[in-house]
């Protein structure tokens, strides 16, 4: 079970809140980090697996891509 550092399960949270693809911009700004600190720790959980990307017109969008157990699990911990 990976562990996640409060950045990274409050990126977690939002995109599975959302339920669908958000864009690096839409995930800084609802949790309430910098662009640049929200795309650090995107890649981050990229590179572990977890969230997949793909740039569509001038947007980043993220999903996660793990079973949603885990992030689950990992939200009430």
């Amino acid at each position: 079970m990976p562990k996640f550092n409060l950045h990274e399960r409050n990126i977690l949270s939002v995109l599975y809140a959302a339920e669908k693809p958000l864009t690096t911009e839409t995930i800084a700004r609802r949790t309430s980090i910098s662009r640049i600190t929200a795309r650090k720790y995107l890649n981050i959980l990229q590179e572990k697996g977890i969230l997949e990307f793909r740039e569509l017109n001038k947007g980043i969008y993220w999903w996660i891509t793990v079973d949603q157990k885990i992030i689950e699990k990992e939200r009430r911990s």
